[in-house]
């Protein structure tokens, strides 16, 4: 069985390092693979044309257009994307404030890594969050 995860991030390299790491994650039977998008509105666009139920994803707080934080709000607050409310999500960040970590715990996340990672880190919180 194969499961999917979405990685939106502003930096290319971030989105390589995931995928790779992500594509040789092999669990008892589970397979990963992963769909990259580059901020928010890609991510929304992407949810929407995508093939495969999305089952994870992990998503940076600071990008462009679209931020972390508004795509969250969109995919709470928009019945267009009502079908994606229940995805868990992991947020991916450098920083992160009070005021920003009190808003995306009310937005429904309930996990984040702080950058620089360990890759043991993202490979636990994966495994934690879909198996």
């Amino acid at each position: 069985m194969t499961k999917t995860i979405m990685v939106i991030d502003d930096y290319e390299a971030i989105r390589k390092m995931i995928k790779k790491v992500v594509s040789c994650l092999i669990v008892s039977d589970l397979s990963y693979k992963t769909i990259e998008a580059e901020d928010g509105i890609d991510a929304l666009q992407k949810l929407k044309n995508s093939s495969t139920p999305i089952n994870l994803i992990l998503c940076d707080i600071n990008m462009p257009k679209m931020d972390g934080i508004e795509f969250l709000k969109t995919l709470n607050e928009n019945d267009e994307y009502s079908e994606f409310k229940n995805i868990p999500i992991v947020m991916i960040t450098s920083e992160i404030s009070k005021e920003k970590t009190q808003t995306v715990k009310n937005l429904g996340v309930k996990e984040w890594i702080f950058k620089p990672f360990k890759l043991s880190e993202l490979i636990s919180v994966i495994e934690k969050t879909i198996g």
